[in-house]
């Protein structure tokens, strides 16, 4: 079956006319945080190549991101509405859209269903990137996705396929520049309920960092948050909810610390050169943790804790009835590495 699919897009694509001319396109439709693990890829490309040459290709909640890294490239976005089933397939104006910039050379690094057909038979010069087994007919140049870490290593690769780069410079670690008397953002929400370590661990571990620092809760403006933000009223306990990304990267790029579960927020911390301290529990650090000793983590490891996997064996604690690498870490236990943490960064203590 997958052959028979590859060799079909193989046919497409030989098929297919070849521009003479047009605009490079980047693709990247991923959630926040593999976005953010894009950037040091992209970096190398520009590295090599003049970047207003390029169209990056996202998610709108990404566009922030990108026009934050990138300032010289264009960036189009793409939402929900541009694909269909469950977001798998390109819509039909979708595909006019990828039409109508003039696509030249294609980098893709999604390699699924939902980026192949945004150009699959639409006229080019060429498409290298990053590729499941299945979809690899759609490019004339690729790198299989990964299965070890770091998750940006996929994406270099993917960048590496491109025949025009030529030694390109790749720098995984982004550059760190914090204020040692801003305040320790606490974000305690995280892509699925098995990544998080809890909402009443969070507010505990709150407490006790406010008695020597300054400390704020940090989550989106939803009508599902409505009640946390009620109990954090109650708790006297200070936060803000953002209204869009715009909004909370320019919150973020103004702190000291941020404390998160595995999760987009902590990850634009990064990007935006602040330190990070992370919980881990169904998902390994080692995929994704941020580069530098500027950014350190927990966790409670036990007999299934995921060691030479991205998630463990109950689908990133998707399928995980009892979460106890959740629940046995302690607030304690994370109190006390927090604190050293902040000591080792010289965080001011309010007066």
């Amino acid at each position: 079956m997958n052959s028979s699919i590859s060799i079909f897009l193989k046919f497409i694509r030989l098929l297919t006319p070849r521009r003479e001319s047009g605009t490079n396109l980047i693709i990247v439709l991923h959630r926040i945080g593999d976005s953010v693990f894009t950037v040091p890829a992209i970096k190398g490309l520009f590295s090599n190549l003049n970047e207003s040459e390029f169209t990056i290709i996202c998610f709108p909640e990404n566009k922030p991101i990108y026009n934050n890294v990138f300032k010289d490239v264009r960036v189009e976005i793409f939402g929900s509405r541009d694909f269909l089933f469950g977001g798998r397939l390109a819509s039909i104006d979708a595909r006019r859209r990828i039409k109508k910039l003039n696509p030249y050379d294609i980098i893709d690094l999604t390699g699924t269903i939902s980026s192949v057909s945004l150009y699959i038979g639409i006229k080019k010069n060429s498409v290298s990137g990053l590729s499941d087994p299945l979809w690899i007919g759609a490019f004339n140049n690729f790198s299989y996705k990964r299965k070890i870490p770091h998750l940006m290593d996929s994406y270099i690769d993917g960048v590496k396929s491109y025949p025009k780069v030529v030694r390109p410079i790749f720098n995984k670690e982004f550059d760190v520049n914090f204020k040692r008397d801003g305040i320790v953002y606490i974000h305690p929400f995280a892509g699925w309920k098995a990544k998080e370590w809890g909402i009443q661990n969070f507010i505990e571990l709150a407490k006790k960092i406010e008695l020597n620092y300054s400390v704020k809760f940090i989550f989106p403006f939803t009508e599902s948050n409505q009640d946390f933000a009620n109990l954090l009223r109650e708790e006297n306990l200070n936060f803000i909810m953002t209204k869009s990304i715009d909004e909370l990267v320019e919150l973020l790029s103004s702190i000291s610390l941020i404390i998160s579960n595995d999760s987009g927020p902590l990850y634009i911390t990064s990007l935006l050169g602040k330190p990070t301290f992370s919980i881990y529990g169904p998902t390994n650090p080692f995929y994704s943790l941020p580069y530098g000793k500027f950014h350190k983590y927990l966790r409670k490891e036990i007999v299934c804790s995921p060691q030479s996997t991205q998630y463990c064996h109950t689908n990133a604690g998707l399928n995980c009835l009892t979460l106890e690498c959740m629940k046995n870490l302690s607030v304690e236990e994370v109190f006390c590495s927090v604190i050293e943490f902040l000591n080792e960064l010289s965080i001011i203590k309010r007066k």
